[in-house]
């Protein structure tokens, strides 16, 4: 386990750890990072219709869905808000649900590990590349579904 912020952080983290580039190149084929969101109570969770700041910022969050996954429509949706009942003590959540993102470790990227200052930015650019999904989307996909809330997705991955 390694302490990164993304999937694409794990290498120059490991770097700054001390493990060789040459070492690292080889041994990695995929890294993954992953948060957890509490899941909205399904008893009390309150339909809501979005507004047009959130809509905004949806979209801004999905516009660069890898082609693999099916963007979902932002015409007219409802999201869903914590509201809180005798089930889930109050709180508006029950349980957790996890997000995620892999990031592929292929030829390209190796050649950039083994070359002279691997930065997080150029793995970002080659995750956009092989079609990643990165954990903001896969949040956000699931607070459509109705799975978590925006305020969730705020308080773990940061707004």
């Amino acid at each position: 386990t390694l302490h990164t912020n993304n999937a694409f952080g794990t290498i120059p983290r490991l770097i700054d750890i001390g493990a060789k580039p040459n070492i690292v190149a080889p041994a990695i084929t995929v890294a993954m990072a992953q948060r957890l969101v509490r899941t909205l109570c399904p008893q009390c969770k309150k339909k809501v219709k979005a507004g047009a700041e959130e809509k905004a910022r949806l979209e801004k969050i999905l516009a660069d869905l890898p082609a693999t996954v099916k963007k979902p429509a932002l015409k007219d949706f409802f999201l869903f808000k914590a509201a809180g009942c005798e089930l889930c003590n109050q709180t508006g959540y029950k349980g957790r649900i996890g997000v995620f993102e892999a990031f592929r470790v292929d030829d390209e990227a190796e050649r950039v590990i083994l070359g002279p200052m691997p930065l997080e930015s150029e793995f970002k650019k080659i995750a956009r590349k092989q079609g990643m999904m990165t954990m903001e989307q896969d949040a956000a996909l699931k607070v459509l579904a109705g799975k978590s809330s925006l305020e969730e997705l705020d308080r773990v991955l940061g707004e």
